[in-house]
């Protein structure tokens, strides 16, 4: 029997690949964002490797950016293949670029994001189709088209860096879990058809326990990535939560679909592409 591991004092761990996220709308997401701004403040802050992000409850997670110039992708933002293989020796210029990608301006990834950009308006429009009578459906009752993300629980997540086959985080997660409703499912099945396969959805996988969960999608929000050494005063904290903070409970206004590239740590992470879910549905 191995014996454990010794808990992390920083978060270092280093994420991969392109990911996409179902956002609330910022502006009246403010309780969230301040409760993550705190309990980051309380483990450590910057100091230790916790840095803020939006809040989010992510679709797809770690896929190869790389995949998006195929041409089974790359056709929705109607590029032309000979041009995305040639792009590698184009020069361009700066100055028409408003849009930092990275760290460098790189046509390449320039063309990524007009790929990611297209793939996301392909799933809001398949999405709008098939949920239409859904949506017309729950309307009657008085839910909104937008409360896709509706939260229903605090909880308290240790990741070690040994679970799931050693990809881990080595962290510990205070997190919301949201409710798994039929619109935010097919909205999820939709991105995975749409989009490249990614680490932990991958439907082609014959051996479901290689995947984490074996690839069923578990919705949350995570609050927060924090050293293993907040362990027990994390999980406190997040019991406190449930009995202190069910206003954080409410459905929240679903404002964008995005993908980031989640590649390095949680300082690097950067907006790729991203598109509004306000528009009425058949718009």
């Amino acid at each position: 029997m191995s014996s454990p591991q010794t808990p992390s004092t920083i978060f270092t761990h280093q994420f991969s690949g392109y990911s996409v996220w179902l956002s609330p709308t910022l502006s009246k997401s403010q309780p969230i964002i301040q409760e993550m701004s705190k309990i980051a403040k309380a483990c450590g802050g910057e100091a230790r490797g916790v840095y803020g992000f939006e809040p989010h409850c992510t679709m797809l997670y770690n896929f190869d950016p790389n995949n998006l110039l195929k041409e089974e992708y790359s056709k929705d933002a109607k590029l032309d293949p000979m041009y995305v293989a040639g792009m590698a020796n184009d020069k361009i210029d700066n100055a028409m670029h408003n849009t930092k990608i990275g760290t460098a301006y790189d046509p390449l990834n320039l063309s990524k994001q007009k790929v990611a950009k297209a793939l996301l308006k392909k799933c809001k429009h398949l999405w709008q189709q098939q949920s239409k009578s859904s949506f017309n459906d729950d309307n009657s009752n008085g839910i909104s088209a937008l409360s896709l993300l509706k939260p229903e629980s605090f909880y308290f997540f240790p990741y070690p860096k040994e679970a799931d086959n050693g990809k881990g985080f080595g962290c510990v997660i205070p997190l919301l879990l949201l409710e798994t409703t039929s619109l935010l499912q097919s909205l999820h099945d939709i991105v995975c058809n749409v989009f490249p396969p990614d680490e932990r959805h991958r439907k082609e996988l014959e051996k479901r326990d290689e995947i984490p969960n074996e690839g069923k999608f578990i919705p949350h929000m995570a609050l927060c990535y924090a050293p293993e050494i907040y362990h027990d005063e994390l999980e406190k904290y997040v019991n406190t939560l449930k009995s202190t903070r069910n206003d954080l409970l409410g459905c929240l206004e679903t404002g964008f679909l995005s993908v980031w590239s989640t590649d390095g740590g949680l300082a690097d992470w950067t907006l790729i592409a991203r598109i509004e879910l306000e528009e009425p549905l058949g718009a």
